[in-house]
């Protein structure tokens, strides 16, 4: 059959990548010898994706019915809080682990990019619809408006008094709830935000780099939240 009969899917999109000659391009030796090591290559993965997809022991593959159960469940009293931040591609790292956290929401600040977006969707890879998320103007309104309900607000920033996340004791309340202020990637969180906070939290670092990348931060305070929250004694529990 002819490769446009292909079915829409994994084989379909390999060879359009890697085997179909572009337009005016020469289907020659030269064409075949360059690109069968790439298509080599992607039938290997698509082989290797095969084989995880059937293996039982292995949780690389979101499960649908797994999905559905765990989305019936009660999230966890976390809100992540994004102020300003630049890169759709680290919001969206953000949404997929605060889908793989089961945080109670996402807010979006100012120029954040918010859902729906197709930026996004590259890195949160399908999180984007499990993870509500609410937008403000401005991150002030947005803390206050948290606050207002009782929420500890915790920035987490690199500042010369700031707590060290594994001891911050703004962590540990579960009942009262704690939202967690991400700042943009170059200035951090704004100084005003700050002010607004109950309270500021930094990742030790041991490099020559000052700080994380926000995504990497956002994964590691919030299974630090939990943590200290006891949601890591029991598989079952997730």
């Amino acid at each position: 059959p002819s490769p446009d009969a292909l079915a829409p899917g994994p084989p379909r999109k390999a060879y359009e990548t890697f085997a179909r000659p572009r337009e005016g391009e020469p289907c020659d030796d030269d064409y075949v010898r360059r690109k069968a090591p790439l298509m080599a290559q992607q039938v290997a993965f698509l082989h290797r994706h095969e084989q995880a997809r059937r293996n039982e022991l292995l949780r690389n593959v979101d499960d649908a019915t797994q999905a559905l159960e765990r989305a019936a469940r009660p999230r966890h009293n976390v809100t992540v809080v994004l102020d300003n931040l630049r890169s759709a591609e680290n919001v969206g790292s953000i949404f997929r682990t605060a889908d793989a956290t089961r945080v109670c929401r996402v807010v979006t600040c100012g120029f954040t990019t918010t859902p729906p977006d197709r930026k996004l969707e590259k890195t949160a890879l399908g999180a984007l619809s499990s993870v509500p998320c609410d937008h403000f103007e401005a991150t002030i309104a947005a803390v206050r408006h948290l606050r207002s309900r009782g929420v500890y607000v915790v920035a987490l920033e690199t500042t010369e008094d700031a707590i060290p996340l594994g001891v911050a004791p703004q962590l540990g309340d579960e009942g009262r709830g704690v939202a967690i202020v991400l700042g943009n990637e170059v200035t951090g969180v704004d100084k005003a935000v700050m002010e607004e906070c109950d309270a500021v939290v930094e990742i030790p670092v041991f490099g020559v780099k000052n700080s994380l990348n926000v995504a990497c931060c956002a994964s590691v305070a919030l299974y630090e939240v939990l943590r200290r929250w006891g949601k890591w004694e029991s598989r079952v529990e997730r």
